[in-house]
């Protein structure tokens, strides 16, 4: 089971596979660029980071200009404890890298090592719940 309700709020079993879209717009009307970045991030309930991703805001997998698909895969979710996690997506034009760029629309920031080391916020958005719920494996198959 993968749903995402209303407000934004996303409840899963562990270990299971599932996708939404989010848009981002600019105040000011402009395209996103190829540099332009979506850092999106999962923390659990002491805080700590157990998914990051940076995810490109230009047209390059042909979704529109800033619009991202978020994928969640068997080998993200399955090792997760069940409860609350809370998410939190920041766009970032201009970024500054430690290391190359990643060039790809999804790139795992935790397994990649790569790391953005400063730019322009553009907004973290505060809309919704931004809650992850994992709930216990129904069974094993």
């Amino acid at each position: 089971m993968f749903e995402v309700n209303d407000n934004g709020g996303i409840t899963m079993h562990r270990g299971d596979t599932g996708a939404f879209k989010v848009r981002a717009t600019r105040k000011t009307g402009e395209d996103w660029t190829a540099d332009d970045r979506m850092l999106y991030t999962i923390r659990n309930s002491a805080g700590d980071i157990v998914l990051q991703r940076f995810y490109r805001l230009d047209d390059d997998e042909g979704l529109g200009n800033g619009v991202v698909l978020i994928q969640f895969h068997n080998d993200d979710t399955d090792q997760w404890e069940t409860g609350s996690y809370s998410t939190e997506r920041r766009y970032v034009v201009h970024p500054y890298w430690d290391g190359t760029a990643p060039e790809g629309m999804c790139v795992n920031a935790l397994t990649a090592g790569v790391r953005m080391i400063e730019g322009d916020i553009v907004r973290v958005p505060a809309t919704g719940q931004n809650t992850l719920t994992i709930n216990g494996i129904l069974g094993e198959v």
